[in-house]
Protein backbone atom coordinates (compact mmCIF):
# COMPACT_ATOMS: atom_id res chain seq x y z
CA UNK A 1 0.00 0.00 0.00
CA UNK A 2 1.32 3.43 -0.98
CA UNK A 3 0.53 6.30 1.37
CA UNK A 4 0.48 9.78 -0.14
CA UNK A 5 0.48 12.88 2.05
CA UNK A 6 0.66 15.92 -0.26
CA UNK A 7 -0.12 18.34 2.58
CA UNK A 8 2.92 17.15 4.53
CA UNK A 9 5.02 17.27 1.35
CA UNK A 10 4.02 20.91 0.92
CA UNK A 11 5.01 21.73 4.52
CA UNK A 12 8.40 20.05 4.11
CA UNK A 13 8.94 21.95 0.85
CA UNK A 14 8.10 25.26 2.56
CA UNK A 15 10.44 24.54 5.49
CA UNK A 16 13.20 23.57 3.06
CA UNK A 17 12.74 26.81 1.18
CA UNK A 18 12.14 29.29 4.02
CA UNK A 19 13.90 27.58 6.92
CA UNK A 20 12.50 26.55 10.26
CA UNK A 21 11.25 30.08 10.97
CA UNK A 22 8.55 29.41 8.40
CA UNK A 23 7.27 26.57 10.56
CA UNK A 24 6.70 28.72 13.66
CA UNK A 25 5.26 31.69 11.77
CA UNK A 26 2.93 32.21 8.87
CA UNK A 27 0.39 29.76 7.48
CA UNK A 28 1.82 26.63 9.08
CA UNK A 29 1.85 28.18 12.56
CA UNK A 30 -1.66 29.55 12.04
CA UNK A 31 -2.92 26.06 11.15
CA UNK A 32 -1.29 24.58 14.27
CA UNK A 33 -2.68 27.28 16.56
CA UNK A 34 -6.15 26.92 15.03
CA UNK A 35 -6.17 23.14 15.50
CA UNK A 36 -5.25 23.58 19.17
CA UNK A 37 -7.66 26.47 19.70
CA UNK A 38 -10.64 24.50 18.38
CA UNK A 39 -9.99 22.02 21.20
CA UNK A 40 -9.69 24.68 23.92
CA UNK A 41 -5.92 24.29 24.00
CA UNK A 42 -3.58 26.88 25.46
CA UNK A 43 -0.99 27.34 22.68
CA UNK A 44 -1.57 30.38 20.47
CA UNK A 45 0.23 31.84 17.47
CA UNK A 46 2.31 34.20 19.62
CA UNK A 47 3.66 31.21 21.58
CA UNK A 48 4.84 29.55 18.38
CA UNK A 49 6.34 32.79 17.01
CA UNK A 50 8.36 33.30 20.20
CA UNK A 51 9.96 29.85 20.03
CA UNK A 52 13.74 29.74 19.72
CA UNK A 53 15.60 26.45 19.33
CA UNK A 54 18.75 25.99 21.39
CA UNK A 55 22.20 24.49 20.91
CA UNK A 56 23.16 22.93 24.22
CA UNK A 57 26.30 21.45 25.73
CA UNK A 58 26.07 17.71 26.43
CA UNK A 59 26.56 16.26 29.90
CA UNK A 60 28.89 13.33 30.48
CA UNK A 61 30.07 10.67 32.91
CA UNK A 62 32.68 7.92 32.89
CA UNK A 63 31.71 4.29 32.48
CA UNK A 64 34.69 1.90 32.68
CA UNK A 65 37.13 3.27 30.09
CA UNK A 66 34.64 5.29 28.02
CA UNK A 67 33.01 8.69 28.45
CA UNK A 68 29.28 8.73 27.77
CA UNK A 69 27.56 11.89 26.53
CA UNK A 70 23.85 12.60 26.97
CA UNK A 71 21.59 15.61 26.47
CA UNK A 72 21.03 17.84 29.53
CA UNK A 73 17.65 18.69 31.13
CA UNK A 74 14.87 18.91 30.28
CA UNK A 75 15.73 15.47 28.86
CA UNK A 76 16.25 12.48 31.15
CA UNK A 77 19.93 12.27 30.12
CA UNK A 78 21.03 12.72 33.75
CA UNK A 79 18.93 9.67 34.61
CA UNK A 80 20.84 7.54 32.11
CA UNK A 81 24.17 8.76 33.52
CA UNK A 82 22.94 8.11 37.07
CA UNK A 83 22.31 4.48 36.17
CA UNK A 84 25.69 4.11 34.47
CA UNK A 85 27.78 5.49 37.35
CA UNK A 86 26.00 3.10 39.72
CA UNK A 87 26.51 0.14 37.40
CA UNK A 88 30.14 1.21 37.08
CA UNK A 89 30.40 0.92 40.87
CA UNK A 90 29.49 -2.79 40.75
CA UNK A 91 32.14 -5.50 40.42
CA UNK A 92 32.33 -7.26 37.06
CA UNK A 93 30.98 -10.52 38.47
CA UNK A 94 27.75 -8.78 39.54
CA UNK A 95 26.97 -7.86 35.92
CA UNK A 96 26.28 -11.40 34.72
CA UNK A 97 22.63 -11.55 33.59
CA UNK A 98 20.42 -13.37 36.06
CA UNK A 99 18.59 -12.92 39.39
CA UNK A 100 21.41 -11.06 41.19
CA UNK A 101 21.87 -8.56 38.38
CA UNK A 102 18.11 -8.06 38.03
CA UNK A 103 17.89 -7.14 41.72
CA UNK A 104 20.78 -4.69 41.49
CA UNK A 105 19.35 -3.26 38.28
CA UNK A 106 15.98 -2.60 39.92
CA UNK A 107 17.67 -0.85 42.86
CA UNK A 108 19.76 1.33 40.57
CA UNK A 109 16.78 2.15 38.40
CA UNK A 110 14.67 3.16 41.40
CA UNK A 111 17.31 5.55 42.76
CA UNK A 112 18.00 7.11 39.35
CA UNK A 113 14.34 7.57 38.44
CA UNK A 114 13.54 9.02 41.85
CA UNK A 115 16.15 11.70 41.20
CA UNK A 116 14.56 12.35 37.83
CA UNK A 117 11.13 12.85 39.43
CA UNK A 118 12.59 15.13 42.07
CA UNK A 119 14.79 17.39 39.98
CA UNK A 120 14.47 17.29 36.19
CA UNK A 121 12.47 20.01 34.50
CA UNK A 122 13.04 23.02 32.27
CA UNK A 123 16.42 24.44 33.39
CA UNK A 124 15.06 27.96 32.81
CA UNK A 125 12.80 27.32 35.81
CA UNK A 126 14.94 25.11 38.07
CA UNK A 127 18.49 23.81 37.58
CA UNK A 128 18.87 20.13 38.42
CA UNK A 129 21.85 19.48 40.73
CA UNK A 130 24.29 17.17 38.98
CA UNK A 131 26.01 15.79 42.09
CA UNK A 132 23.23 13.46 43.34
CA UNK A 133 22.89 11.89 39.89
CA UNK A 134 26.62 11.23 39.47
CA UNK A 135 27.34 10.15 43.06
CA UNK A 136 26.92 6.35 43.17
CA UNK A 137 26.58 6.45 46.97
CA UNK A 138 23.58 8.78 46.90
CA UNK A 139 20.30 7.07 47.78
CA UNK A 140 16.81 8.42 47.10
CA UNK A 141 13.25 7.20 47.47
CA UNK A 142 10.95 5.73 44.85
CA UNK A 143 10.00 8.12 42.06
CA UNK A 144 6.52 8.77 40.75
CA UNK A 145 5.45 6.93 37.58
CA UNK A 146 5.14 8.85 34.34
CA UNK A 147 2.85 8.20 31.36
CA UNK A 148 3.61 5.28 29.08
CA UNK A 149 3.45 5.74 25.34
CA UNK A 150 5.18 5.25 22.04
CA UNK A 151 5.76 6.57 18.52
CA UNK A 152 9.49 7.16 18.70
CA UNK A 153 12.32 6.32 16.31
CA UNK A 154 16.07 6.19 16.91
CA UNK A 155 18.79 6.23 14.26
CA UNK A 156 22.54 6.74 14.13
CA UNK A 157 24.87 7.44 11.23
CA UNK A 158 28.55 8.02 10.45
CA UNK A 159 30.46 9.02 7.32
CA UNK A 160 34.00 9.04 5.98
CA UNK A 161 34.43 12.72 6.90
CA UNK A 162 34.06 12.00 10.61
CA UNK A 163 30.50 13.29 10.90
CA UNK A 164 28.45 11.41 13.49
CA UNK A 165 24.71 11.56 14.17
CA UNK A 166 22.77 10.13 17.10
CA UNK A 167 19.11 11.12 16.69
CA UNK A 168 15.73 10.51 18.25
CA UNK A 169 12.43 11.78 16.86
CA UNK A 170 9.11 11.36 18.62
CA UNK A 171 5.59 12.75 18.82
CA UNK A 172 4.96 10.95 22.15
CA UNK A 173 2.34 8.20 22.29
CA UNK A 174 0.86 6.38 19.32
CA UNK A 175 0.07 9.05 16.73
CA UNK A 176 1.06 11.78 19.20
CA UNK A 177 -1.94 13.83 20.27
CA UNK A 178 -4.06 12.30 17.52
CA UNK A 179 -4.63 15.78 16.10
CA UNK A 180 -3.68 16.79 12.55
CA UNK A 181 -3.42 20.50 11.83
CA UNK A 182 -5.67 21.13 8.82
CA UNK A 183 -3.84 21.47 5.53
CA UNK A 184 -0.48 20.37 6.96
CA UNK A 185 -0.69 16.58 7.11
CA UNK A 186 1.19 16.80 10.43
CA UNK A 187 0.36 14.99 13.63
CA UNK A 188 0.79 17.32 16.60
CA UNK A 189 2.98 15.89 19.37
CA UNK A 190 1.86 15.04 22.87
CA UNK A 191 4.88 15.82 25.07
CA UNK A 192 2.77 18.01 27.35
CA UNK A 193 1.44 14.81 28.91
CA UNK A 194 4.70 14.62 30.87
CA UNK A 195 3.91 17.77 32.87
CA UNK A 196 2.65 17.34 36.42
CA UNK A 197 -0.53 19.04 37.62
CA UNK A 198 0.66 18.87 41.24
CA UNK A 199 1.42 22.42 42.39
CA UNK A 200 4.47 21.34 44.41
CA UNK A 201 6.10 19.24 41.66
CA UNK A 202 9.30 20.53 40.05
CA UNK A 203 7.86 19.68 36.62
CA UNK A 204 4.49 21.33 37.25
CA UNK A 205 2.70 22.93 34.30
CA UNK A 206 3.61 26.62 33.93
CA UNK A 207 3.54 29.19 31.09
CA UNK A 208 6.50 29.11 28.66
CA UNK A 209 7.89 26.03 30.34
CA UNK A 210 9.33 22.93 28.66
CA UNK A 211 8.37 19.62 30.17
CA UNK A 212 10.82 16.94 31.21
CA UNK A 213 10.99 14.52 28.31
CA UNK A 214 12.44 11.10 27.64
CA UNK A 215 14.45 11.52 24.42
CA UNK A 216 18.15 10.76 24.93
CA UNK A 217 20.32 9.91 21.90
CA UNK A 218 23.78 9.00 23.18
CA UNK A 219 27.44 9.00 22.15
CA UNK A 220 30.60 7.68 23.79
CA UNK A 221 34.30 8.39 23.41
CA UNK A 222 37.35 6.32 24.28
CA UNK A 223 40.76 7.93 24.80
CA UNK A 224 39.26 11.24 23.72
CA UNK A 225 38.14 9.92 20.32
CA UNK A 226 34.60 9.12 19.13
CA UNK A 227 33.93 5.45 19.83
CA UNK A 228 30.21 4.65 19.76
CA UNK A 229 26.76 5.96 18.90
CA UNK A 230 23.79 4.27 20.52
CA UNK A 231 20.21 4.79 21.62
CA UNK A 232 16.72 3.36 21.51
CA UNK A 233 13.07 4.17 21.46
CA UNK A 234 11.26 3.15 24.65
CA UNK A 235 10.06 6.33 26.35
CA UNK A 236 10.42 6.05 30.11
CA UNK A 237 12.63 2.97 29.74
CA UNK A 238 15.35 4.49 27.56
CA UNK A 239 17.95 4.87 30.37
CA UNK A 240 17.50 1.21 31.32
CA UNK A 241 17.72 -0.05 27.76
CA UNK A 242 20.70 2.16 26.91
CA UNK A 243 22.56 0.94 29.99
CA UNK A 244 22.19 -2.69 28.94
CA UNK A 245 23.36 -1.99 25.39
CA UNK A 246 26.44 -0.13 26.67
CA UNK A 247 27.17 -2.88 29.19
CA UNK A 248 27.08 -5.38 26.31
CA UNK A 249 29.46 -3.24 24.25
CA UNK A 250 31.94 -2.39 27.01
CA UNK A 251 31.88 -5.15 29.65
CA UNK A 252 30.95 -8.08 27.44
CA UNK A 253 32.86 -6.77 24.40
CA UNK A 254 30.07 -7.78 22.05
CA UNK A 255 29.79 -6.71 18.45
CA UNK A 256 27.11 -3.99 18.02
CA UNK A 257 24.71 -6.40 16.30
CA UNK A 258 24.89 -8.81 19.22
CA UNK A 259 24.89 -6.01 21.80
CA UNK A 260 21.50 -4.68 20.64
CA UNK A 261 20.02 -8.16 20.12
CA UNK A 262 20.76 -9.68 23.56
CA UNK A 263 17.65 -10.23 25.74
CA UNK A 264 16.87 -7.41 28.16
CA UNK A 265 14.97 -6.57 31.33
CA UNK A 266 12.97 -3.44 32.10
CA UNK A 267 11.22 -1.96 35.12
CA UNK A 268 7.95 -0.57 33.82
CA UNK A 269 6.75 3.01 34.27
CA UNK A 270 4.65 2.09 37.32
CA UNK A 271 7.91 1.29 39.15
CA UNK A 272 6.52 -2.09 40.27
CA UNK A 273 6.42 -4.53 37.38
CA UNK A 274 9.72 -5.76 35.98
CA UNK A 275 9.43 -7.26 32.52
CA UNK A 276 11.91 -9.89 31.33
CA UNK A 277 12.23 -11.39 27.86
CA UNK A 278 11.66 -15.13 27.76
CA UNK A 279 15.19 -15.90 26.55
CA UNK A 280 16.88 -13.80 29.25
CA UNK A 281 19.05 -16.04 31.48
CA UNK A 282 16.97 -17.52 34.33
CA UNK A 283 13.84 -15.70 33.07
CA UNK A 284 11.44 -18.46 34.13
CA UNK A 285 13.09 -18.65 37.55
CA UNK A 286 12.70 -14.90 38.02
CA UNK A 287 9.03 -15.00 37.05
CA UNK A 288 8.33 -17.89 39.45
CA UNK A 289 10.19 -16.36 42.39
CA UNK A 290 8.71 -12.85 42.33
CA UNK A 291 5.20 -11.85 41.29
CA UNK A 292 6.50 -8.45 40.24
CA UNK A 293 8.32 -10.11 37.31
CA UNK A 294 6.42 -10.28 34.06
CA UNK A 295 7.59 -12.86 31.51
CA UNK A 296 7.39 -11.42 27.98
CA UNK A 297 7.98 -12.96 24.52
CA UNK A 298 11.51 -12.80 23.20
CA UNK A 299 12.33 -9.72 21.14
CA UNK A 300 9.24 -7.88 22.31
CA UNK A 301 8.97 -4.27 21.13
CA UNK A 302 8.54 -2.96 24.71
CA UNK A 303 12.24 -3.65 25.28
CA UNK A 304 13.17 -0.97 22.78
CA UNK A 305 14.48 -0.80 19.26
CA UNK A 306 18.14 -0.16 20.01
CA UNK A 307 20.75 0.57 17.36
CA UNK A 308 24.49 1.16 17.66
CA UNK A 309 27.59 2.02 15.67
CA UNK A 310 31.13 1.43 16.91
CA UNK A 311 33.85 3.51 15.23
CA UNK A 312 37.01 1.47 14.71
CA UNK A 313 38.84 4.16 12.76
CA UNK A 314 38.49 6.57 9.81
CA UNK A 315 35.82 5.10 7.52
CA UNK A 316 35.82 1.88 9.60
CA UNK A 317 32.62 1.06 11.44
CA UNK A 318 30.67 -1.83 12.90
CA UNK A 319 26.90 -1.45 13.26
CA UNK A 320 23.91 -3.25 14.67
CA UNK A 321 20.16 -2.86 14.16
CA UNK A 322 17.78 -4.29 16.74
CA UNK A 323 15.94 -7.44 15.57
CA UNK A 324 12.95 -6.20 17.62
CA UNK A 325 12.38 -3.54 14.95
CA UNK A 326 12.17 -3.19 11.19
CA UNK A 327 15.39 -1.17 11.13
CA UNK A 328 18.46 -2.23 9.17
CA UNK A 329 22.17 -1.51 8.80
CA UNK A 330 22.94 0.24 5.53
CA UNK A 331 26.34 1.07 4.05
CA UNK A 332 26.26 3.62 1.23
CA UNK A 333 29.14 4.06 -1.19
Amino acid sequence: MLLRNPDLASVLHDVGRAGISGFYRGEIASAIAAAIGRRDGLVIGADLASHRSQWVEPISAEYRDVTVYELPPPTQGLTALAMLVRLDDLPQEALAPGPEFAGQFRRIRDVSYSLRSRYITDPDFAVAPVAPFLDPTYVAGIGAPIPEGGDTIYLCAADEHGNLVSLIQSVAFDFGSGIVADGTGMLLQNRGAYFSLAADHVNRLEPRKRTMHTLIPAMATRDGKPWALFGTMGGDGQPQLQAQVLLNLVDRRLDPAEAVARPRIRVQADGVRMSVEADYPHAAELARSDRRFELMPSRHHSFGHAHAIVIDGPAAWRAGADPRSDGAVTFAS
